[in-house]
């Protein structure tokens, strides 16, 4: 599958019409995951919830941001993701939407800053390597260890 976006050059606000730059993105589904690629770089995949970003986390770009859906702030283990690579957003408008400042290509989702995606990777990684006996596959552990970090701060061991 390939997206075709239409990006409009900064320089173009100085001149009568519009000049865009087409960039043709290539986008495929990964596990469940749609990912878009840009020269050969990774910037954004979307996740259907917690249970597939946390499948794919060790996948996810680094460095970059998760957002998740604003209404779903309160129940972000049900939410859509989008894992949003740090050079993506570099070269992204940034809107206020209802829910914070979000690239303007994710305003419409009504998204939510999250977590940044290395802060994401090193949550897991510190309860696997602290509970070897650990499965990626015990969801309910992972997920209280992401709710412990949001509210303490802190990693859970």
């Amino acid at each position: 599958m390939e997206y075709t976006y239409y990006l409009r050059n900064s320089d173009s606000q100085h001149r009568v019409g519009s000049i865009f730059t087409i960039l043709t993105v290539l986008v495929a589904a990964i596990n469940g995951a749609v990912v878009q690629f840009a020269d050969n770089y990774l910037i954004m995949k979307r996740f259907n919830n917690f249970s597939s970003v946390l499948q794919d986390w060790e996948s996810i770009p680094v460095p970059g941001r998760l957002y998740i859906q604003g209404d779903k702030k309160d129940g972000w283990q049900e939410s859509v993701f989008w894992a949003v690579s740090s050079k993506e957003a570099k070269d992204a408008l940034f809107v206020d939407g209802p829910y914070g400042s979000v690239p303007d290509f994710l305003k419409e989702e009504r998204a939510k800053s999250f977590l940044e995606t290395a802060t994401f990777q090193d949550i897991i990684d510190n309860k696997l390597e602290n509970n070897p006996q650990l499965s990626i596959s015990e969801e309910a552990v992972f997920y209280n260890a992401v709710l412990y970090y949001l509210e303490q701060d802190d990693f859970e061991d």
